[in-house]
């Protein structure tokens, strides 16, 4: 599977970290249901969801779905506490969660960015050479 890139998943990605840090209904959802919920398509939001591991938890149901939630507040659930319930975690701390993903993200995005940006003048520059030396050598050869 190719790397999935921040840049091109920003309008996924922002409504599902958003979601997920600062919604108190639930602590985790399905794919289909978040996708409902925030009116966006569901294959881009399961795309998503499954493509940035690092952010999202995934947890089978044993029925063959899967509920996802933000690693972040799965580590600070309390260890009793059913996937179904609502989290009991503070909003400061969710707010300081969504802060920080967002923050993540965004860098992540504006990066790739950069990256590419800078690939681009790259290759402007050697073709820029290139036009120059095949000049220099026609000139070369005409004043000859």
């Amino acid at each position: 599977m190719a790397k999935s890139r921040y840049s091109k998943n920003l309008n996924v990605l922002v409504p599902l970290v958003t979601y997920f840090a600062l919604t108190n209904n639930w602590l985790s959802r399905t794919p289909d249901k978040i996708a409902d919920e925030l009116l966006l398509p569901r294959g881009d939001v399961s795309r998503v969801l499954e493509a940035f591991d690092g952010i999202f938890w995934e947890k089978p149901d044993g029925e063959g779905k899967y509920f996802y939630t933000l690693h972040a507040r799965y580590a600070i659930r309390p260890s009793d506490q059913r996937l179904d319930e609502a989290p009991k975690d503070p909003f400061e701390i969710r707010m300081a969660i969504h802060e920080a993903l967002l923050a993540f993200v965004t860098q992540r995005a504006h990066a790739e960015r950069t990256e590419v940006h800078a690939r681009v003048a790259a290759v402007a520059v050697v073709i820029a050479a290139v036009i120059t030396a095949v000049a220099a050598i026609v000139l070369g050869v005409r004043s000859s």
